[in-house]
Order: structure tokens, then sequence, then C-alpha cells
């Protein structure tokens, strides 16, 4: 069952002037069982394959981090913390961090190699040898597919070589769209990522770039989006956040003690300048105020009290978070 966003942009490009869609061209008997992408445009100057990343593959994580989790050296956090925030504490952390992205990855992999199958035959096909080959790469919500993890593991694919040296992939250009993630302009303003990537095939076909970028604003129109065009030395610099991931609340809305103290401490980080040592000589220092007071007989504490002595607590484990600092070096602060 292809996605909400899948059907979307298909019937986005059927109403490209001049599109075909390779399903009714390639609808003969000669050509069943015949593997084809999705559309021509352009005069034919373009095949262009779909894919939608339908599987959440999450789960691996939690596979890979359980056979950890009981190591001396495992970090302790209090919260949800990066993964790379965890994996930066581990001797191996880089090995780890390998097998889990080439892991949740494998279906990136999976749908770009059978676009290049598609693509490949559909020239073949129709005899269109100077045609170029795109495949555009839907994210709808699968949120460990962040635009920075799908860019790179496909681009390791496009970089694949042949024997004698030459690009191996037919695909020249990869337009990556999600849906899943955003990028805040500000708090009123919110795009969705679209980016781009291209082969070393891409320099046969510069006249495309002019079409895509004709393509992204025709996009942005169809799906009622605003479209900022930037460039971006990497996906990782774009920092783009989860669209599942939980907004901050409406003024005036009620929420509990310690999400105020939390929504607080983000609009002001004053512990961000702080090295990690002071950062845990802090935490180690609020810790020392509250134990006496969870003790049986222990300083007698009025709520207004509480609340003072909590809130220094709460503010080192939103910066800790925010750092991956283990807890367990709270002994040594």
């Amino acid at each position: 069952m292809s996605s909400a966003l899948e059907r979307r942009f298909l019937h986005f490009l059927s109403g490209i002037p001049g599109a075909e869609s390779l399903d009714e061209l390639l609808s003969g008997e000669q050509y069943k069982g015949e593997r084809r992408a999705d559309f021509l445009l352009f005069d034919r100057r373009v095949i262009i394959e779909v894919k939608s990343l339908e599987v959440d593959t999450a789960s691996k994580v939690e596979v890979e981090m359980a056979t950890h989790r009981d190591r001396d050296d495992f970090p302790l956090f209090y919260g949800e913390v990066e993964l790379s925030k965890v994996l930066a504490h581990l001797p191996d952390g880089k090995e780890i961090n390998d097998r889990i992205f080439l892991r949740t990855t494998r279906s990136v992999e999976a749908a770009a190699r059978s676009a290049e199958d598609q693509i490949e035959n559909t020239a073949r096909l129709l005899s269109l040898p100077d045609s170029v080959g795109v495949l555009v790469l839907l994210n709808q919500e699968i949120d460990i597919f962040t635009p920075d993890v799908v860019a790179h593991r496909l681009a390791m694919l496009l970089r694949r070589k042949n024997d004698d040296g030459s690009v191996r992939s037919p695909i020249a250009f990869s337009w990556l769209i999600f849906e899943s993630h955003f990028l805040e302009h500000s708090p009123a303003i919110k795009t969705l990522p679209l980016l781009n990537l291209k082969s070393a095939k891409a320099k046969a076909f510069p006249w495309f770039d002019e079409l895509l970028t004709y393509l992204q604003v025709a996009w942005a129109n169809f799906s009622g989006h605003p479209i900022f065009l930037q460039s971006a030395t990497s996906p990782v610099n774009l920092q783009a956040r989860s669209s599942s991931a939980p907004e901050n609340p409406r003024p005036g809305a009620k929420i509990k003690r310690q999400e105020m103290w939390e929504l607080r401490y983000r609009e002001n980080p004053y512990l961000r300048p702080l090295d990690d040592q002071e950062v845990l000589r802090r935490g180690k220092a609020a810790v020392d105020e509250l134990t006496p007071r969870f003790l049986k007989g222990g300083p007698s504490t009025s709520p207004e009290q509480w609340e003072e002595l909590m809130i220094p607590w709460s503010d080192f484990l939103c910066e800790a978070r925010h750092r991956g600092l283990d807890l367990r070096s709270l002994r040594d602060a």
C-alpha cells in the first residue's frame, strides 16, 4: 500500500505538461514483466522513478543497543538522549554507529537499487540513452530516516564505480522529499525539507538544474507549502526536527510543573556557557541539597521550598540531556 504522500506526488507528476505514465505507455503484451520507471517528463528527456520509505527500522537500533547496556562503561542518562551522544562515551562507539547506520538504512539502499534497474530498463526499452535518470525518494512519517541519514546513505550508493572507473548508477539526480521532518525558520514559519543530490553523471545534464527548480516550485505550490531555496554543505546543517515531536505549548495552555520548568530552561539555558565539569558540580550541589529531604527525619520542607530546590536539579537534567553527560560522573564532581 503506497503512502498518501506517494499518491499525492504521483498525481502531481501526472499534471506536469507533457508527462507520460510509463505504466500506460508500456502496457502492451510485449512489455509484460519488464521493469519500468513511473514517468517520462519534458519530451522524454527525463525518466523519473518514485520510491517511498515505508518501513520503520527504529527497532534495529534498540536491538543493537540492548547488547551493550550491561557493559560497565555504558553511560547513565535521565530521559531521551541522541544516539550519537550515547555512543560518544563508548570506545567502540564509531563501530557501533556504523553497524546501526547500515542496518537501519538497508531499505534506502533497496529503494535506490530497484530504481536503478527500473530507470536503466526504461531507457533500454524506449531507446532513450541520453535521458537523465531521476530518483524521487519520499518520507512521509518515518522519524529515523532524517534528511542527513537518507542523504548520506544515498550518496554512498551514487558514488559506486565500475571496474573501469565509470559511474555504476544510472541515477544522475536524486530529489528527496520529507514530510516526516521540518525546518523551523522562525516560530511562525516551518518548511518541509527538499534535498537534491547529484551523482558524477549529473555533469552530463547541466540543463536539468533549471527543470528541477521548476519542479520544486511547482510541488511547493501543489502541496501548499512555502519554499525557501538555500544551500548547505551538509544536510546535518539543516537541523531538521521530527514532525511528530511535541511542540511548545500554546500561551495560556495548562502544562505540568516539570514541563513548565523545562520550557523555561529551553528559553534561557543559562548553564550552556559552562564547561562539563562545572555543570556536573552544579548538578551535584542540587542533588546534595535534595537528598536529606527525602530521608526519614530529614528537614521539613514547604511546597515553595521544594520548588525552589527542584528547579536547579531540573535545569541540570535538561542541560545534561543536551550535552549527553554521563550521570555517573556526578559521583566524582
